[in-house]
Parts: structure tokens; C-alpha cells; sequence
């Protein structure tokens, strides 16, 4: 059999019944899970790994060891990418970041 014909043969002909029946039907239980539930994305889980963190220290700045352990168990990554993202919480304003000591958390004002 040539390539051409191999090719021709893995390219769909027109949407079979059943691809739309199952698109549909994953969407409809797509929307139904969602329902009435608010789904938070990783920045936003990771805030709240922080502010957890705020809680149970009871010092203003919490200290790097319990960040890094915090985070890095929790979302599989490793301690660069750790300093990424707090690096990156600080140029937004969330944190700010205490030279070898750890980060503060800033209180944000509700509008």
C-alpha cells in the first residue's frame, strides 16, 4: 500500500454519529459537574497553601523551609520553579519577600 493511501486512510471522512454523540454527551456531563461548584485554578490553590501557612505560623514572616515544603510537596515542583512563582507572586503584590529570612504575606484591601 502506498503512503498516500496510509494517510488517506487515518484522515476522518466527515464526523461519524457517534464522535457527535460523544461530544455531546461529554459536555452535557462536563456542565453538570460544574454546577453550583466553583472550580479554582493552581495560583489561586496556591494562595490559599500560603495563607494556611499565615495561620499556623505565628510569625509575620513565614519562614522559606515551610514555604518550599509546602508548595513543592504539594504541586510536584521543584525549588527553582518555587522561587519562580514566589518571584512572581511578589511582582503582582500578593507577597513580599524578607531577604534569607522567608515571605510576608500583604493584606489586600476588598473593594
Amino acid at each position: 500500500m502506498a503512503v498516500a493511501q496510509k494517510l488517506d486512510l487515518l484522515e476522518p471522512k466527515g464526523n461519524p454519529e457517534w464522535v457527535k454523540t460523544l461530544s455531546k454527551a461529554t459536555e452535557e456531563s462536563y456542565i453538570e459537574s460544574d454546577m453550583g461548584r466553583k472550580r479554582d485554578g493552581l495560583y489561586t490553590i496556591l494562595i490559599r497553601r500560603l495563607q494556611q501557612l499565615d495561620e499556623t505560623c505565628n510569625k509575620e514572616i513565614i519562614p522559606f523551609y515551610l514555604v518550599f515544603g509546602k508548595l513543592c510537596r504539594n504541586f510536584s515542583i521543584s525549588k527553582k520553579e518555587c522561587w519562580d512563582i514566589l518571584f512572581l507572586l511578589r511582582d503582582v503584590g500578593i507577597i513580599e519577600i524578607v531577604p534569607f529570612h522567608g515571605i510576608k504575606i500583604l493584606k489586600q484591601e476588598k473593594n
